[in-house]
């Protein structure tokens, strides 16, 4: 009797485990819910090569940051991703409206990225006038490298000595910053 019993719990839960739920309907959901890279348009199932990678650059557009997509022949790397982002927009891009904070390809450089932290010395001048608008810049270089894997912050320092940036709410901060960081500044809608 147990026997059979445990059969028939078995065979009860196995019925209720495999049924699929069907909608009759199609629906939309939220682009954030979408899984990461299914809506680049750069890449699509058989575009690219087992090495290649792809960089994930931020340009200004409309007073907010816009993800830019670009292959790359290898793997994603922090030292090509902030020097993609110091070359600037392409001309491409800048026809599309979009721009840069960053003024020279001088301005930063990745000192260190690792342990999840990724230390990059800033030109004396950067807070000096040099970079008008120092918290897009810093927004711009903070989501470029976050988006690099097994990079989740960014400390700044000049000179060797880690400075205090400020963040997208004008509080200034010395600890390493992240993407949330500058959250307002992040556009929710495509180039």
């Amino acid at each position: 009797m147990n026997r059979r019993m445990t059969i028939v719990t078995i065979s009860c839960l196995l019925a209720v485990g495999c049924a699929a739920r069907s909608e009759s309907d199609a629906r939309s959901i939220d682009r954030d819910d979408v899984p990461f890279g299914l809506l680049s348009r750069e890449q699509g199932v058989g575009d690219s090569d087992p090495g290649d990678g792809v960089l994930a650059l931020y340009y200004v557009g409309a007073d907010r940051l816009v993800e830019v997509r670009r292959s790359t022949p290898g793997p994603e790397d922090a030292d090509d991703a902030l020097e993609s982002l110091l070359d600037g927009p392409t001309d491409s891009e800048r026809a599309d409206g979009l721009t840069t904070a960053l003024p020279t390809s001088g301005i930063a450089n990745l000192l260190d990225a690792g342990g999840g932290t990724a230390t990059v010395g800033l030109a004396p001048g950067f807070s000096d006038g040099l970079v008008p608008n120092q918290t897009t810049a810093l927004a711009q270089i903070v989501y470029t490298l976050t988006a690099v894997p097994g990079i989740t912050s960014v400390r700044f320092s000049v000179d060797d000595r880690t400075v205090a940036v400020p963040r997208a709410d004008g509080s200034l901060t010395e600890r390493p910053v992240g993407p949330g960081d500058y959250a307002a500044l992040l556009s929710t809608s495509p180039p």
